[in-house]
């Protein structure tokens, strides 16, 4: 009974110590009911049963998806147990090599390098990365300009590994130690003057657009295309004084071809989504539209069956007077709805992305992120999945800002908007620039660089338009620069540890 009571304590935690709830408190204390058991010498199958409640509690979300529940969720489920696993292993093996007086920082040290795969295999998926923990806490996270998301995973791993040696006096309690906690638990206080500094950026409005159309029934119901582009057009003529208007992910209703092949005549084609956009912009006189939509490519491909191949991309267009000024593609796909994992590993698993009239399965992006620049100002556009993956959105750190475009209604009213809003948090802290976010539906608003919320916010089932006035920031991060230096150091220090010899129980 004592032992299920530390398995429900360690889930709890790890839930109520993670977005929405953030009680922060519990998340330092969540891993150490785990390591009691394993010292007790407890069944080593807690550990994955504690994780696998983790991820329920957290992401069971997922399992509101319409489409597939069981496809969305268990996945994710295997995936993250088995990864969370995996860095318990290392953790237990990392603890037997070190002196009993440092054994704690196996907690940081090895969990850290495994969270760290999650943002760059085939199957990423970083949503429960524990520096995210500090989303809502952002007075504690003013040291990811520096480090990114690591340096909070680090910290609150460290507590944890603390405060169990302390219960367990493996740490003698002595001056000396009490300075050392001390200064690791206000260690993140030592940045706040990163937050501090004043800012003399030239200031602009900038409106984002939150249309709430349901996502399942309503969104992609083609009798209802024009309706949908017509009322997100009447709330921009209406409401959108920014100088920047953004709408949501896939927002343009219905595919459309935005690439041809060279020498076509793209208005031979009489699009009415184009013709829309275009007619829509010039209204807008000298304003930018950033809107997101479902678009495809047709090229001249003498391998697919009928001569012509066709890609398909998730976007962000930028009309300014009438005209298509940018395109974003793109870049970090969501794995198994976006893109068929490991495709260049596996044998014939490339094939199976084309059908037989040469449509990809998987979308196809662009390398790089984009900047959109009209000259006076500039926007790194960021699509839904990828505002959570921290290195891949300080590429665009040479934007003035950040705006995110995003289709949360997959979810349901669960708690996966909302942890999604305030994961963008931590994006405007890492890059020091404004964050404009705008749902399908969702949650919309507007982020300081400091990781504040700041202004009114369109939450679940509203409609509307907000405008923000923001601050055009030029400066580059540290993290944006060098990226995750961190987490190479940790790992090169986990490699040294694993050749010392066990030491003797």
């Amino acid at each position: 009974m004592r032992n299920l009571l530390f398995v429900l304590g360690s889930i709890l935690f790890f839930v109520l110590g993670f977005p929405p709830y953030s009680v922060l408190p519990l998340m330092m204390l969540a891993w150490v009911p785990l390591l009691w058991l394993w010292k007790a010498g407890k069944s080593v199958w807690w550990a994955p049963v504690i994780f696998l409640g983790w991820n329920i509690g957290c992401i069971g979300w997922l399992g509101e998806v319409e489409v597939n529940q069981v496809m969305a969720l268990v996945p994710a489920l295997i995936v993250n147990t088995g990864l969370f696993s995996l860095a318990w292993w290392l953790v237990r093996r990392t603890w037997k090599r070190l002196p009993a007086r440092w054994a704690w920082i196996s907690l940081p040290v090895a969990w850290v390098p495994v969270e760290w795969i999650h943002f760059y295999w085939d199957l990423d998926f970083p949503w429960l990365t524990v520096g995210n923990a500090l989303a809502e806490w952002p007075i504690f996270a003013q040291g990811y300009e520096i480090a990114g998301s690591s340096l909070g995973s680090l910290w609150i791993l460290g507590i944890n590994g603390l405060v169990f040696s302390l219960l367990k006096k493996e740490i003698n309690w002595n001056r000396k130690t009490g300075i050392a906690i001390a200064i690791w638990i206000m260690f993140p206080l030592f940045f706040l003057p990163l937050g501090w500094r004043g800012s003399n950026a030239k200031m602009m409005e900038v409106t984002v657009v939150q249309p709430n159309i349901e996502t399942y029934q309503e969104k992609y119901d083609w009798g209802k295309y024009a309706d949908q582009f017509h009322s997100m057009a009447l709330l921009s003529e209406k409401e959108g004084n920014g100088d920047w208007i953004i709408w949501p992910e896939t927002a343009v209703p219905g595919n459309f071809p935005i690439r041809f092949p060279a020498g076509f005549d793209r208005k031979s084609l009489q699009i009415w989504q184009w013709d829309s956009l275009e007619n829509l912009s010039s209204r807008l006189k000298n304003k930018n539209l950033v809107v997101g939509a479902s678009c495809y490519g047709v090229f001249l491909d003498s391998l697919a069956p009928n001569g012509q191949r066709v890609e398909t991309y998730n976007a962000f267009l930028w009309f300014r007077n009438g005209a298509l000024q940018g395109i974003y593609q793109k870049s970090k796909m969501v794995a198994g709805v976006e893109k068929i994992p490991f495709v260049d590993l596996i044998p014939g698993l490339k094939s199976l992305s084309l059908d037989f009239g040469g449509t990809t399965e998987s979308l196809q992006g662009q390398d790089t992120l984009s900047i959109f620049n009209d000259g006076k100002s500039s926007v790194c556009p960021l699509i839904c999945f990828e505002q959570d993956f921290g290195r891949h959105a300080s590429k665009g750190n040479w934007g003035n800002f950040i705006a995110i475009g995003t289709n949360d209604g997959w979810w349901s009213n669960s708690n996966g908007h909302l942890q999604h809003f305030e994961i963008a948090r931590l994006r405007a802290i890492e890059n020091r620039k404004w964050v404009a976010r705008a749902a399908n539906t969702g949650k919309s608003g507007f982020i300081d660089p400091q990781g504040k919320v700041v202004g009114k916010t369109l939450n679940w089932n509203d409609k509307g338009v907000i405008t923000q006035k923001i601050s055009l920031e030029e400066r580059t991060t540290w993290y944006a620069r060098w990226g995750d230096y961190l987490v190479l150091m940790v790992l090169l220090g986990l490699i040294g540890i694993q050749i010392r010899k066990p030491k003797e129980n």
